[in-house]
């Protein structure tokens, strides 16, 4: 039995010109225990002549066909590449030596147009060290002898037969990143590094585009394909190369499951649902300006394996379709280019997942074609992290949606994956830069200065203008790096106080819709009472995400225990304002800026919105304010108890609830909700407009109220809904303070002769009797 299987993959044509050589320096090992295993994974028949030719030449026996290895050791060998005669023999001695299960070895680039070697070990720093799994992948970032390089490719390695035959399945390059990844993340290896570089990898600049065994198309064509077919899109550029190859680039750390995403999403073939692009730079150069042309020079003499081994399609569409400016010498189809993506998102409804500095379309036109516009906002760096909460966002918000994603390698991912799903998602990368470039006319790339500038990574020396609109268009935020202007211009701190109770099915409606208001600088305080369901989970899962919320648990007393617990609490924050909303009803985005706006232009102590009703089991809304009907006003507090049975507009109920009111925090200092009260609030909340001077009321609909047909309102008894105490007291309190109490009186007669009717249907008589002496005295 051979000691080592020495397996060479085939995966492009152009690799039969070098397998000779790579044959050759198999023959010339001073180790000669192995045998060698070509796979052709291009399954050319053709080629099998080929191999039958080369081997008959060598002294070591070939086979075709991987299956369970009946040798102790495997290797894997670019059939592009060759080694030194001594490759064999140190990997297998040393690995002898310190009884691991991998050895590792360095390289040595050989450049084959020029026949230069490229050193970087000298022979004073060879070495041989021991690694855990730990520190391989600490090494793994490491620059310094390319180690990074080294970490990350198949090549170079001796494996003992048991570990090859548990992780590696797959011959096909993209399989075999992934399952070497999976290797290093189980952590069942002890490696050995020798810092040295008895492999040759050869490298070379392809100066004719066909060399390579694929054809990138033209911006036009590439636009015209996506219109054509309503395509999904990934665009690769020089940094998914960087993360391919083993390398962090600024805005994104090296990460070995990205680096496999990446590689297995370039080796797919495009189809009308999903196009893969590629750099248009692989001829006509000179299309290019002279540093972007030695820029990309420079890039495929480094990285021209990757291209060769991962890009496995025929073709694949150009990455430049959102770099359709700045680069180009002749610009004058840059209009066309612009023309055509806008072409792409006109008359839909988008969703930008970008970056919190990003910004795009925000001071230009680029997306006024659209039907309307929602954003999510992710971290500006290492968006990678985040991918699952990522895409559970994407899938919240972005159906039926045009999804367009500008976060460098990890929009890759997303539009691969989410498109599978049935999302249409285009990677458009830097298009924002671009189209801010060309609009000014510019000649180089010009920082702007209130978002990110593609190309200057760090988002230094910004200044971020506040613009409700962006704002407004915001349904979901992730990470706790709030957007700047929402801390520096909006200074008042808004306390706002959610009840909850067993509220697991809505109350992330409810939550989201707040800690994404346009009105940021806010205080949530979730007040757990006594849920039995997930809710207390759910608020703590906010409380880790967002600093700006704040959770207390309590045992079970209903909602106005709830509420007054909330209030005692934030008697303590340093905040201006209370804001109550019910952990299964959301707002407008824009539900405390309108608020605030209006209680602060008009000097008021209490600004006051409308509301539309949802209506669960029929699921349906019930709207009762056309666009017409909307106006602002300002009220003396006798002038807004005239509107309290105001049927219009549903200013009766209006007037009652706690929520959609901005109230100032010293007025509810004094204020208790009483406990045990099935309509707690027709006690408590004209005792709050009786503290103030002036209420301010916007008859708009910035609040959505759940309602349900076994809801206090709908199915409990009308005497729980319309209680006499309440209204008693009112009067009471109203009289002492001088104020016209006529309607409270019609009102007070009203529920006197409902409860009268409902005693007496009831058979309870004793009941029905006091409440007929009550009529009897007001109509005397």
């Amino acid at each position: 039995m051979k000691k080592i299987s020495i397996i060479i993959p085939i995966y492009i044509q152009s690799s039969l010109n070098y397998l000779e050589n790579c044959l050759n320096s198999l023959e010339e090992q001073t180790f000669k225990d192995f045998k060698v295993i070509i796979i052709d994974t291009l399954k050319n028949e053709k080629n099998q002549v080929v191999y039958k030719q080369l081997i008959q030449r060598y002294s070591h026996s070939v086979v075709y066909k991987l299956e369970h290895l009946d040798t102790p050791y495997a290797t894997f060998i670019n059939p592009n590449d060759f080694l030194d005669k001594l490759y064999l023999e140190q990997l297998m001695t040393t690995l002898e030596k310190h009884h691991v299960n991998v050895a590792i070895t360095n390289f040595t680039l050989y450049n084959h147009q020029t026949g230069a070697y490229a050193f970087h070990i000298h022979k004073d720093q060879y070495a041989e060290n021991i690694y855990t799994p730990e520190q391989w992948e600490h090494a793994q970032v490491e620059q310094k002898f390319w180690l990074n390089k080294c970490y990350a490719m198949p090549w170079a390695k001796l494996f003992s037969s048991e570990l090859f035959n548990k992780y590696i399945t797959s011959i096909e390059y993209s399989d075999l990143l992934n399952e070497l990844y999976q290797l290093y993340t189980d952590k069942q290896f002890k490696a050995v590094y020798i810092n040295d570089s008895k492999y040759i990898m050869r490298t070379e600049y392809p100066g004719e585009y066909e060399q390579f065994s694929f054809s990138v198309k033209p911006i036009h064509d590439s636009l015209d394909y996506i219109l054509a077919h309503n395509s999904s899109v990934a665009r690769f550029g020089d940094g998914e190369i960087d993360i391919i190859a083993g390398h962090s680039i600024p805005y994104q750390e090296y990460d070995a499951a990205l680096a496999c995403e990446l590689a297995n999403i370039l080796s797919q073939q495009s189809t009308p649902n999903f196009l893969v692009c590629l750099p248009d730079v692989f001829e006509q150069q000179e299309r290019y300006q002279p540093f972007t042309m030695n820029f990309w020079k420079e890039h495929l003499i480094k990285f021209s394996d990757v291209y060769h081994y991962v890009c496995a399609a025929s073709w694949y569409g150009s990455t430049f379709i959102s770099r359709p400016y700045i680069d180009l010498v002749d610009k004058s189809a840059s209009k066309q280019y612009f023309g055509k993506l806008k072409k792409i998102w006109d008359n839909k409804d988008i969703l930008i997942v970008e970056g919190v500095s990003s910004r795009s379309g925000v001071g230009n036109d680029l997306f006024d074609n659209a039907r309307s516009i929602q954003r999510i906002i992710c971290p500006p760096k290492n968006a990678f992290s985040y991918y699952e909460e990522i895409a559970h966002a994407i899938r919240q918000h972005g159906k039926h949606k045009l999804v367009l994603l500008m976060l460098g390698p990890t929009a890759k991912v997303l539009s691969y994956h989410l498109s599978q799903e049935g999302y249409r998602t285009i990677d458009i990368g830097h298009i924002d830069s671009e189209y801010e470039w060309y609009k000014m006319g510019a000649e180089t790339k010009v920082k702007l200065s209130n978002k990110h500038t593609a190309e200057f990574n760090h988002d230094e020396h910004i200044t971020y203008h506040y613009d409700s609109v962006y704002l407004s268009q915001i349904v979901y935020q992730i990470g706790k790096e709030h957007l700047p202007e929402k801390i520096n211009e909006q200074k008042e701190v808004v306390t706002v106080i959610v009840p909850v109770y067993n509220a697991e099915k809505y109350l992330r409606t409810c939550i989201d819709s707040i800690l994404r208001q346009t009105y940021a600088s806010i205080r949530l305080l979730l007040i757990n009472d006594g849920s039995t369901d997930s809710s207390a989970q759910i608020c703590e899962e906010y409380a880790q995400q967002d600093e700006r919320v704040f959770v207390h648990h309590k045992l079970n007393g209903g909602v106005a225990e709830a509420r007054n617990y909330g209030l005692s609490i934030a008697k303590h924050i340093d905040s201006e304002y209370i804001l109550f909303v019910d952990c299964d009803d959301w707002l407008e985005i824009n539900h405390i800026e309108k608020l605030h706006t209006l209680l602060k232009k008009t000097d008021s102590d209490i600004a006051i919105g409308n509301f539309t009703a949802y209506h669960q089991n029929k699921n349906t809304f019930a709207f009762h304010i056309h666009q017409n009907d909307i106006f602002e006003k300002t009220y003396t507090v006798a002038e807004w108890f005239k509107e309290e049975y105001q049927p219009q507009w549903c200013l009766s109920q209006c007037f009652t609830v706690p929520w959609a009111k901005l109230y100032k925090k010293s007025l509810l200092n004094h204020i208790v909700y009483p406990v045990g009260k099935r309509v707690e609030d027709d006690y408590t909340t004209y005792k709050v407009y009786l503290m103030a001077e002036k209420i301010a009321f916007l008859n708009e609909s910035i609040y959505f109220h759940r309602k349900y047909e076994n809801s206090i309102t709908g199915h409990s008894s009308l005497i729980d809904v319309y209680p006499l105490e309440s209204i008693e007291e009112r009067i009471t309190l109203l009289t002492l303070k001088g104020m016209d109490i006529s309607l409270e009186k019609n009102a007070y007669l009203w529920r006197l002769t409902l409860h009268a009717d409902i005693y007496k249907k009831s058979g309870n008589m004793v009941k029905y009797k006091e409440i007929m002496a009550k009529l009897h005295l007001c109509k005397c």
